[in-house]
């Protein structure tokens, strides 16, 4: 999982063609009035809008992705993400994948926390699994865009 600032996803340009084409946008589009729901992108890239309250840790669900990337933005607010490398094999399935979704569900006895705020982006590999929405003390209004980056043919 990469983690940083949204300012700084140029750098990272070399670890996926879709990336620098996602840059590009950004400096166009104003995410935030982006309207709710699903959209795609050129290159197969799908771009989701949402906003969510926050929740704690154990209302919260952790996923992982087989043929595409996260690229999750932090447009307002701010959440913890747990994350745990799914190379580990400290996990178990609890929803078995969903290839039309692109998801399968685990549960974990301990997984590593990051603070995301406004401005900040992780970026998820299928290694990476993550559990995104939870409340860092108390439940707040985020306000996301999420890149669905295709990572192989479909």
């Amino acid at each position: 999982m990469v983690v940083d600032r949204l300012d700084r996803l140029g750098f990272y340009a070399a670890l996926h063609p879709a990336i620098p084409a996602i840059v590009r946008y950004l400096e166009r589009a104003d995410l935030i009035r982006v309207p709710a729901g699903r959209s795609e992108l050129p290159g197969g890239v799908g771009l989701i809008r949402e906003a969510y309250l926050t929740k704690p840790l154990s209302d919260c669900a952790l996923e992982g992705h087989l043929r595409h990337a996260d690229l999750q933005i932090v447009l307002s607010g701010a959440e913890s993400m747990g994350w745990l490398p799914r190379s580990l094999g400290q996990h178990r399935v609890t929803n078995p994948y969903d290839a039309e979704k692109d998801v399968e569900k685990y549960q974990a006895r301990r997984i590593g926390r990051v603070d995301l705020s406004e401005g900040m982006f992780a970026l998820v590999f299928p290694d990476d699994l993550h559990m995104p929405k939870i409340m860092q003390e108390d439940p707040v209004r985020v306000e996301k865009a999420v890149f669905k980056i295709p990572l192989q043919e479909e």
